[in-house]
């Protein structure tokens, strides 16, 4: 990844994030995240968009990736790295900030971590309240900083549903 990183000039590069269940079987079942979206911010509307701007066998250029990435630190610092304030949604606000800088993200295909869920922890009192309650709280905070009246495209509906907005159409 490294090397892809360094030899195409990406600020961000991800690669495929496998979600499986905390098991102690040697071959766990997994499957693929595959969160790799373009993004358009126009009038207040957020068109979210499967695929990839440019495509080689080696790696795809988009606006936003998996939350397991290498970046350029310099590049990450310019934009003041995530926003405290988001517990949730940091994601989202991180992503349309790198894409408004003109940062290169992308992700490659070629390599793959597996992220194990494991329960008492996303229950735990220390994760669970962000995930709860104050999650809608997040990300009304992330959808009023960028001025996002509407979702349009790839996982609106969800992010809609997330936000406890029942004023933006999709």
């Amino acid at each position: 990844m490294l090397g892809i990183l360094e030899r195409e000039r990406f600020d961000i590069l991800a690669c495929h994030v496998f979600r499986r269940r905390h098991t102690e079987r040697l071959f766990p079942k997994r499957k693929l995240n595959g969160l790799f979206l373009n993004l358009r911010l126009e009038d207040g509307t957020l068109t979210l968009i499967d695929g990839q701007h440019q495509k080689t066998r080696a790696w795809r250029v988009c606006d936003m990736v998996e939350n397991f990435f290498l970046a350029r630190t310099q590049s990450v610092r310019e934009l003041s790295g995530w926003d405290e304030r988001l517990k949730v949604a940091e994601h989202q606000d991180f992503f349309l900030r790198a894409q408004r800088a003109g940062l290169k993200v992308g992700y490659t295909p070629l390599a793959g971590v597996d992220h194990v869920q494991i329960r008492r922890e996303r229950g735990s009192e220390n994760y669970a309240p962000f995930r709860g309650y104050r999650q809608a709280e997040f990300r009304r905070i992330w959808i009023a900083t960028h001025g996002i009246r509407r979702f349009v495209g790839a996982m609106a509906a969800r992010t809609r549903r997330r936000s406890g907005s029942t004023s933006m159409g999709g």
